[in-house]
């Protein structure tokens, strides 16, 4: 018998088939000999330690194994020769691949197996003049205006509320009051010392102003169209009349804006110390957003300007991720599930449109990295998981789930990512 070694050629015939400019399917058939390697490799490595009623521990027979363990030799023999066959394929082909295969049609009857590999190609990128790109990083700058409205946002949560009893209710209010809501005539909801405050409300267009007018202890009926997004879809564009009964009147007090009011809100002892660390929150917060923007306008241009074809299978796998996380930032957002995966449908094609947009990014990326020699090393990478270990509400947890190789390399790429980034506004800076 020919004895094989993992470096032995398994495939016998591999034919190839263009499916689109970035995708092709390969037809393999694998080599009898292979197959039965691997086979009676299997069944000598279970030997010793294979059960089977009748006879004693490591004493079966190899015709017996062969019975009893015959799914499980099938299973050993497509998973190691699948394995094999890719990396050879590979470098049979001479293509470079942005994703493991995906494996279809396996046909395995006694010693021949065949099938087929859907592969994505990794385009051919003709990247524009990426260094020194003329991009202009946007200016920003802080109003004093916006300092005080702030301010005013603070001593609105400091406000108190004043109970007035002799004049009617004005706008700006905050009132108390029993309603009995009806939906087109039938009774639908009833509730107590209910707080409303008197401003125009989208949801409920015009019953703050009808409200307007009331004096304590009386009742009155409030009529309103309900509009097309109200939140319960039920009552959404029906008429909703609220027999209104006040209870209370509260006018709102704002504190006046002055020292001994910035040291009872806050760690500063005067106004001004206050209006300036705001005005430092303000220009941090704007100089990370212009950041932000500053590297979309990176993106923009680099994909504007870098044309290639993407597989459609890459793009619809980043489309699968980016439905998944929207759906669970509306969930924990507080929406139920079935709302959440409405909203996220609602938006399929702006999530499309992202994803081929972060897949092109990745791609430019990797081919920036690569004619750059930009790599992470080892030692970059364990300070990046010591920072994420260091920072995390759960060390242990987070420490445990960074040893994952797959993990890892995310993280890895993610580094690469930053990095490459950091070059292209090195360049531009410079300009």
């Amino acid at each position: 018998m020919v004895t094989m070694t993992d470096e032995s050629p398994v495939i016998e015939k591999l034919k190839s088939k263009s499916i689109s400019k970035c995708e092709k399917e390969w037809d393999i058939t694998i080599v009898a000999r292979a197959i039965t390697e691997v086979r009676e490799h299997y069944f000598k490595s279970i030997a010793p330690k294979a059960q089977v009623d009748g006879f004693r521990k490591g004493k079966v027979p190899i015709a017996i194994l062969e019975q009893h363990f015959k799914d499980e030799a099938r299973s050993e023999v497509v998973h190691r020769l699948l394995s094999r066959s890719v990396r050879e394929a590979m470098e049979m082909e001479k293509e470079e691949i942005i994703h493991y295969p995906t494996v279809r049609d396996i046909q395995f009857e006694g010693d021949q197996l065949s099938f087929k590999l859907h592969i994505e190609l990794r385009p051919k990128i003709k990247l524009p003049r990426y260094q020194g790109l003329k991009i202009k990083r946007p200016e920003f700058t802080v109003t004093e205006e916006e300092v005080t409205q702030i301010i005013d946002r603070m001593r609105e949560r400091s406000a108190t509320f004043a109970v007035v009893s002799e004049r009617a209710t004005q706008m700006d209010d905050f009132v108390v009051a029993d309603y009995v809501l009806s939906i087109e005539g039938k009774e639908c909801e009833k509730k107590s010392d209910e707080i409303f405050e008197l401003k125009d409300e989208p949801m409920l267009p015009g019953f703050a102003k009808q409200v307007a007018g009331m004096k304590i202890g009386e009742t009155r009926t409030i009529t309103i169209d309900l509009p097309e997004s109200f939140p319960r879809s039920e009552w959404a564009k029906k008429q909703a009349a609220f027999k209104f009964i006040l209870k209370d009147i509260k006018e709102k007090k704002l504190p006046e804006a002055d020292d001994d009011w910035a040291a009872s809100v806050s760690s500063y002892k005067t106004l001004a110390e206050i209006r300036e660390h705001i005005r430092k929150d303000l220009h941090n917060m704007k100089e990370r957003e212009n950041e932000t923007a500053f590297e979309h306008s990176i993106l923009d241009e680099l994909i504007k300007q870098s044309k290639f074809d993407v597989p459609d299978s890459t793009v619809l796998r980043r489309v699968h991720y980016l439905t998944e996380q929207n759906v669970e930032h509306l969930v924990s957002g507080g929406h139920p599930q079935d709302k959440a995966e409405a909203l996220t449908k609602e938006k399929a094609e702006e999530l499309k449109k992202e994803a081929e947009r972060q897949v092109r990014v990745a791609l430019i990326f990797d081919e920036i990295a690569k004619l750059e020699s930009i790599t992470i090393s080892d030692e970059a990478l364990h300070k990046r998981i010591e920072e994420l270990v260091s920072s995390s509400r759960n060390p242990e947890e987070t420490a445990s789930r960074l040893k994952d190789e797959n993990r890892q390399d995310a993280l890895r790429d993610q580094l690469r990512y930053e990095k490459v980034f950091d070059f292209l506004k090195s360049g531009i800076a410079k300009n």
